[in-house]
């Protein structure tokens, strides 16, 4: 599918919800979609996919400028680490056309989601984001709401009644979070390297 991808240039709709792609096929599948500056919409919901297929998106956003859905949803390994790696690949976006960000049961707590709120200043077009059936108490919602107020946007903000909240303790500190990022993205280079193989 990856060698398939490759060559659909003028991609504009893929969904490859609940395809048990898990990291190994999905990092392949995203790689091939670097580029493709027509694709309006992704859907990766529901693939068992971890911090690993983050740190990979995050290195592909900004090169999806016609992009306006993007659906993360139903991986509770995303947690907050994938989701700042999202929101610095959305922050690297320049004029982006993202109208719905969905990252609702991601495992995502208060760091990552603060992190993917102030991503929203740099999204102008955005009209929707849902960050429901996360790990995020009420403080945490209240300084996601203050963020997005801040920018005039707190409207965008979906349901957020159903967040479970988890002491991020469990999520180590940035120092631990950036170490294993850097154990991570060298996993993700070298998922990512096959995909010039199969490509040849």
């Amino acid at each position: 599918l990856a060698k398939i991808l490759i060559q659909q240039k003028g991609l504009v709709y893929l969904s490859l919800r609940d395809c048990s792609l898990e990291d190994s096929g999905c990092i392949l599948l995203i790689e091939s979609l670097k580029g493709m500056d027509r694709l309006e919409y992704l859907d990766l919901s529901a693939n068992e996919l971890t911090t690993k297929t983050a740190i990979c998106l995050r290195n592909v956003l900004p090169s999806l400028t016609s992009l306006k859905v993007l659906a993360i949803e139903e991986n509770d390994e995303i947690g907050s680490k994938g989701a700042i790696h999202i929101s610095r690949g959305l922050e690297e976006c320049n004029d982006s056309k993202l109208v719905r960000l969905s990252l609702n049961m991601c495992g995502i707590g208060e760091r990552g989601g603060v992190c993917l709120a102030q991503s929203v200043n740099n999204l102008n077009s955005l009209n929707k984001l849902e960050l429901n059936e996360n790990k995020l108490s009420e403080d945490a919602i209240a300084d996601i709401k203050e963020i997005l107020e801040s920018f005039g946007k707190c409207s965008v903000l979906g349901e957020m009644d159903e967040n479970e909240f988890e002491s991020e303790d469990e999520e180590g500190s940035e120092e631990e979070t950036h170490e294993t990022s850097s154990s991570e993205a060298n996993e993700v280079q070298e998922l990512a390297s096959a995909l010039e193989k199969i490509s040849v």
